[in-house]
């Protein structure tokens, strides 16, 4: 059963960029959340926390796929060294926003750019396997 994967990670670099696929895929599954537990925590309001998840999931289905061909067209250590501190600049401004209750709105702003600037880690670790492998794409 683990054969496959055993030759996939044998690949030079398969086993690296494999970890750090997994470890870039988890923030999708923990931002909304994570969102909602710090506005929840700050206004009491669950109808604007799901709002601003709702909005930033859309915000996020539409970017992601922009980064995406980014990625491919300039690169990705370009792309991630342009998106990434930006993110972090952005959803940082988001918790000192909540933190220090501004207007609603700048919340939304914050949590826009923020969730903008996510990248799709599952397609450039995708990227990744196909040039590792090159032609040999029988292990896939």
């Amino acid at each position: 059963m683990f054969t496959p994967y055993r030759e996939l990670f044998r690949t030079p670099g398969g086993l690296r960029f494999s970890l750090a696929g997994f470890i870039g895929r988890m923030p999708i599954s923990m931002d909304s959340l994570a969102l909602i537990f710090i506005v929840v925590h700050a206004s009491g309001s669950y109808t604007l926390a799901g709002a601003l998840a709702a909005v930033g999931s859309v915000v996020v289905a539409i970017a992601m796929p922009l980064w995406s061909r980014t990625a491919d067209r300039v690169g990705q250590k370009r792309t991630l060294l342009f998106a990434i501190p930006i993110r972090i600049g952005f959803l940082t401004l988001f918790i000192a926003l909540v933190n220090f209750n501004a207007p609603i709105w700048s919340w939304f702003v914050s949590i826009i750019a923020a969730e903008a600037t996510v990248i799709n880690a599952g397609g450039m670790v995708r990227r990744r396997w196909l040039w590792a492998l090159g032609e040999n794409r029988t292990l896939i």
